[in-house]
């Protein structure tokens, strides 16, 4: 295996940049292969477990069918909520004692280890009293797997000292931009940590980030021809306001121009597309009102990870645009983090934004691991085509996912996608709104919008008594 070595004499984390400036170096560390001993677990299986080694194998096929099978090759996220996850609450409810078992999301792996499983960051509200232990489950679908193996290591053998934390950045002059940090901690104080971090990274990096807080910041960072990156803050998730519009205020006053309804699980205000249930059916009547008031301060609000139904409702309470800051066309991909037909003709009405996302199980959900730079430039033109370009940005989600689609892998590539589109035949005015022009604009409108209602009274928040 390969591992990273740093230079005894560099004080920084471990990078990498493409094309530094001179006298910059490319990297400050050192490729070295070590042999390391994997095992085949399958002959051992009955000396894991769990609770000791943090994984464990079963071969319990009770309940499994062909037809689970086949609902799990064709991807089809609905029939495998409906046909497969009762199995898997079953089988981990066995296997573990468990007296309750929730599904959070499942992922198809083919082939590439970066495009493995993954948990629920956010996890879900439950009775504070209730033991909680997140498990992945991982079932291979077509006999043993002979290559790729999924990897799985015993926690205590795992050496801290060769643990490093990196920094690997890639450092381009050639891409001047803008870019939006998202933060989505469920606790105020690391998303209080979050926000300050980004400040204080713009503070002792001026000549390469500038923090803005409006439509003007930003095209004022561009047009000045400073080789700066235009920061904007935004919180994916108002699970990090607490039930607290105070909060929100307290964001906007840092510098936190959008808000993201939902993250991966439902909250007080909205449901999330990602839980099989609903919660609200939309929005809740606080979420009503809290949009409103996102409009009051300037705020943009973004519909990307809610429900299909909290999509509508948002965009019938809104009286600014919404941006998807990351969702991408769900009649070429059924996937539920993508946006329906009948919601993008409401984006057009509103003067929206659906910002395509990368991410390959929202690009290709027949087969991620095949998904491509051509795919992306399908979604592109789809929502181009049917509701205008003006509705259409990029919202990559490169520190979302394990791995972006094939030629489209990071930032370097994003020449490639604008050329594709050109060669297709979308407009470079066309273009110059897709890749932040539009943006903007719903930026802008969402500032106006804010001064048309400047004589409105704040949300008021229920404030508990000093003394009780």
């Amino acid at each position: 295996m390969r591992f990273i070595e740093p230079w005894s004499q560099t004080k920084e984390l471990p990078f990498i940049r493409t094309n530094p400036e001179p006298g910059y170096n490319y990297m400050n560390f050192e490729w070295i292969d070590r042999e390391v001993q994997i095992n085949d677990s399958r002959d051992q299986k009955d000396t894991f477990s769990i609770d000791e080694h943090g994984f464990a194998y079963t071969d319990d096929i009770e309940g499994a069918t062909q037809e689970m099978l086949d609902v799990l090759r064709e991807n089809d996220g609905e029939r495998i909520r409906e046909k497969y996850y009762p199995h898997i609450e079953h089988l981990v409810k066995k296997q573990t004692g468990a007296s309750q078992v929730i599904i959070f999301d499942h992922t198809s792996r083919k082939r590439r280890p970066e495009l493995g499983t993954y948990e629920n960051p956010t996890g879900k509200e439950q009775p504070a009293t209730m033991a909680d232990v997140s498990i992945s489950v991982w079932r291979p679908l077509r006999g043993p797997v002979q290559d790729w193996p999924l990897a799985t290591m015993d926690y205590r053998t795992c050496n801290e000292d060769l643990i490093y934390p990196t920094d690997l950045l890639d450092k381009t002059d050639d891409y001047r931009g803008q870019t939006s940090d998202e933060v989505y901690f469920e606790i105020l104080r690391d998303t209080f940590q979050q926000i300050d971090l980004v400040h204080r990274l713009a503070k002792s990096h001026p000549e390469d980030l500038a923090l803005v807080e409006s439509s003007a910041g930003v095209q004022e960072v561009f047009k000045s021809g400073r080789t700066q990156i235009a920061s904007l803050l935004g919180v994916e998730g108002l699970h990090q306001i607490a039930n607290s519009a105070s909060v929100l205020r307290l964001y906007h006053t840092l510098g936190v121009r959008y808000a993201t309804l939902t993250h991966e699980c439902h909250n007080a205000f909205a449901d999330s597309a990602t839980p099989p249930v609903p919660q609200h059916h939309g929005l809740s009547p606080a979420g009503r009102a809290l949009v409103h008031e996102m409009n009051r301060m300037g705020m943009l609000v973004d519909l990307a990870h809610v429900s299909h139904e909290a999509m509508r409702d948002a965009l019938a309470e809104t009286r600014a645009p919404v941006i998807f800051s990351h969702s991408s066309a769900f009649a070429l991909c059924h996937h539920e983090r993508n946006v329906p037909d009948d919601v993008l003709d409401l984006v057009r009405l509103n003067a929206g934004v659906v910002m395509v996302s990368f991410y390959p199980e929202y690009t290709r959900c027949a087969d991620p691991g095949q998904a491509d730079i051509a795919d992306v430039a399908d979604h592109i033109q789809y929502i181009g085509h049917r509701i205008g370009y003006q509705h259409v940005g990029l919202g990559s989600d490169f520190d979302g996912m394990p791995t972006g689609v094939r030629g489209l892998e990071d930032v370097s590539h994003y020449a490639d996608l604008i050329r594709i589109l050109l060669e297709r035949g979308v407009s470079v005015k066309e273009l110059a709104g897709v890749i932040g022009g539009n943006v903007l604009r719903a930026l802008g409108a969402a500032e106006d919008v804010a001064a048309s209602m400047a004589k409105e009274e704040p949300l008021e928040d229920s404030v508990k008594p000093f003394f009780s």
